[in-house]
């Protein structure tokens, strides 16, 4: 359970830490990647980020299906212990 918490902290204050930044970015282009859709805690976390994007910026950015954006920005959401399964970008 406190792996859980922990994984959760981390989550929530990087989500804090973009939505401080989001302001200095052009998120017109921008795409969502969820590294585990069947997880229901992630997901959650990637839908919030979603809506707070089009709430903020009148942009609702989709779903991208891989963690690949080759030509556009990618916002990927994961947990820590799934960041050396991304591709190097």
């Amino acid at each position: 359970m406190k792996c859980l918490k922990n994984q959760l902290l981390t989550i929530v204050l990087g989500f804090c830490a973009f939505l401080a930044s989001a302001q200095m970015h052009n998120f017109s282009k921008t795409a969502i990647y969820c590294s585990d859709r069947k997880n229901v805690q992630l997901f959650k976390a990637s839908s919030v980020l979603q809506e707070e994007l089009q709430l903020h910026s009148s942009l609702l950015p989709a779903f991208a299906g891989k963690p690949e954006g080759k030509d556009k920005p990618l916002i990927i959401v994961c947990l820590e212990k799934e960041i050396t399964k991304l591709p190097a970008g």
